[in-house]
């Protein structure tokens, strides 16, 4: 029997609606990453602690529905973290690359697509 109303299968939304899919699945996702980078944003981390909340925390909970779905760029929410809701201290080019040129080796979220993909 078909159905109108989305089906969830392993936690992920999906129905012939991509809008209520992105809704259902996408925006939620993101304001749950949003309130655990509040909380951690309360604690007095390194900008590497930051960096390992963010690669172990968040980046791992949406690399499966990246998989799954079509994942809007988070840059913004994740930096915003880092930089406590201020302007960027250091450039995200710079963020990305390796400690000898200068950089923090911080987390892509392309990057970790494209290795499971």
């Amino acid at each position: 029997m078909w159905t109108k109303e989305p089906v969830r299968a392993l936690g992920t939304f999906i129905s012939y609606n991509v809008k209520e899919d992105n809704k259902k699945n996408v925006e939620v996702k993101i304001d749950n990453m949003n309130t655990k980078l509040d909380i951690w944003r309360a604690r007095n981390l390194s900008l590497l602690g930051k960096r390992l909340i963010v690669k172990c925390l968040d980046i791992a909970h949406l690399v499966y529905s990246a998989l799954m779905l079509v994942i809007p760029i988070i840059k913004n929410s994740v930096f915003n973290f880092i930089w406590n809701k201020k302007q960027d201290k250091i450039k995200r080019d710079v963020m990305y690359q390796d400690y000898s040129n200068g950089g923090c080796v911080f987390p892509m979220l392309k990057s970790y697509l494209n290795h499971y993909i």
